[in-house]
């Protein structure tokens, strides 16, 4: 349930939602609330290009009633629990799920309000105390640090209270890729079908790399004949096609990588340019392609003037080319329906920001991946060409100076 909102800073959030303190300006005396940034998928304020803005956020500000739902230690339910809560920002982890699912409060308050504060057994001083108690603990660690190599560390901070109270043996640790493993599991599936459909290309390019040479054999018998009349051994002569196969496999895997460095380091760029500029250079190119066929028609029609040199024709050829191209920019560009139909119609949108968690598309070369791809390029090139370059070692000399 929402409340008016309130005006704000994000310097006052900043401090607000460490603190779970509401602004002084906005004088509440509810503890603050900092909901995940997309809890209220239909409320967020999230831009074009995936950016959020607190200021445009329906939520912020608002004081919100938080009911929940106290269990006894053995399932049983109690009754329901209410309280007010000012929302003084949002967090974002970095992780969807953890952002649409969340609210965070005051740890003691919400222990209260779930009946697991620290207690008196019997309600005298003295007495048992009932200590207090928490169903999820979540840690952070160093960014030197791996989820596993966390994971250990509280294990072996957990291990001396599991000996302690046997009764937490489901005390345990666990990294988010174990606790999201389902939906992880899932993109593993998927990464490994990309490794088949490559495994599968690259059989398809080692069989072309064959069939190539095996070509090139046929073609060359008779130079392979003068080679090994002239005393080249079948070594030398098998070595000559490996080396061309590795030099081919060397040029190709250079020029695939710096495409493909190019592409990832800049696809965010490349998004950019197809969504925004490619409609208004598809619109002026056209343009241009107008102009020059107009050229060329005049081209023609001055072509049949035979009173002018050939010098005069090519001038007027290349006036008319340029004076039509921009006349046609300079009529067209004015006219925003004409823009707008070409940006409209021609606008490719591959990522959208607004459906996608991230604000920007992930790019990143893993560089162990890439150098095993890379030689396993190489070396497919290299055994490609290992059956024609046998082929042609085995050539007789004789035989192969007959071959027509």
């Amino acid at each position: 349930k929402a409340g008016t909102r309130r005006s704000f800073t994000e310097t006052d959030l900043v401090e607000a939602g460490m603190t779970f303190t509401p602004p002084e300006q906005w004088q509440s005396n509810n503890p603050g609330m900092v909901p995940g940034i997309v809890l209220y998928p239909e409320e967020y304020a999230r831009d074009r290009d995936g950016h959020f803005s607190l200021h445009r956020n329906r939520m912020m500000g608002r004081d919100l009633v938080m009911t929940v739902v106290p269990m006894t230690e053995k399932g049983g339910l109690l009754e329901p629990s209410v309280k007010r809560f000012s929302v003084v920002n949002e967090v974002k982890s970095g992780f969807i799920n953890y952002d649409q699912g969340r609210i965070y409060v005051p740890f003691h308050l919400l222990q209260r309000m779930l009946e697991m504060h620290e207690v008196d057994a019997d309600g005298e001083p003295g007495g048992e105390i009932i200590p207090g108690r928490a169903t999820q603990v979540i840690v952070r660690g160093k960014a030197t640090m791996t989820a596993n190599e966390i994971r250990e560390k509280v294990k072996q901070i957990v291990r001396p209270i599991i000996h302690e109270h046997p009764e937490l043996i489901v005390l345990g640790a666990r990294t988010w890729e174990e606790e999201h493993s389902m939906i992880l599991g899932a993109v593993e599936k998927e990464k490994f079908l990309l490794v088949v459909l490559f495994a599968i290309i690259s059989l398809v390019a080692f069989v072309m790399v064959m069939v190539t040479f095996y070509n090139i054999v046929l073609e060359k018998t008779r130079d392979i004949g003068v080679l090994r009349a002239l005393g080249a051994s079948r070594n030398g002569v098998a070595g000559l096609f490996l080396g061309y196969g590795m030099a081919i496999g060397i040029v190709g895997v250079t020029l695939g990588l710096g495409l493909a460095a190019l592409i990832v380091n800049n696809i965010n760029g490349i998004q950019t340019f197809l969504e925004e500029d490619l409609g208004g250079m598809l619109h002026h190119t056209t343009f241009v392609a107008a102009g020059m066929l107009l050229g060329f028609v005049v081209l023609i029609i001055v072509a049949n003037l035979k009173t002018l040199s050939a010098r005069i024709k090519w001038a007027i050829w290349l006036g008319c080319v340029a004076g039509l191209t921009i006349v046609g920019i300079m009529l067209w560009s004015f006219v925003e329906e004409v823009q707008f139909f070409w940006q409209s119609r021609f606008s490719i949108r591959i990522w959208d920001a607004q459906i996608y968690y991230f604000e920007q598309i992930p790019a990143k070369m893993n560089m162990a991946e890439v150098t095993v791809i890379c030689i396993a390029a190489v070396l497919s090139s290299v055994f490609g060409s290992l059956v024609p370059a046998l082929l042609a070692a085995r050539q007789d000399p004789v035989e192969a100076l007959r071959y027509e």
